[in-house]
């Protein structure tokens, strides 16, 4: 399994890829330390945020808040389980 963080400097996000699933380390000013969220790319306005799903919902994320970025690990692919029933 090959997992590797990609840091993120001065809210840069243009190295992401776009419109898929992937994991961001986000610092939270609030309580003052990192946490990992599933998330996206999001352009609105012309203005590039971070929009995901991290301990308290869903969230946007501004850019100089997001650390780091990775891919999810193969064989795990986001969306994919079917251990749930809806």
């Amino acid at each position: 399994m090959d997992m590797k963080w990609h840091p993120i400097e001065n809210g840069d996000l243009s190295g992401i890829p776009q419109n898929e699933d992937i994991l961001f380390t986000i610092f939270d000013e609030r309580h003052h330390e990192n946490y990992v969220a599933t998330g996206w790319i999001l352009e609105h306005e012309g203005e590039l945020e971070v929009r995901g799903v991290d301990p308290w919902g869903l969230n946007s994320n501004e850019t100089k808040k997001v650390k780091a970025w990775m891919e999810f690990p193969s064989p795990f692919h986001p969306n994919d389980c079917n251990m749930c029933t809806l």
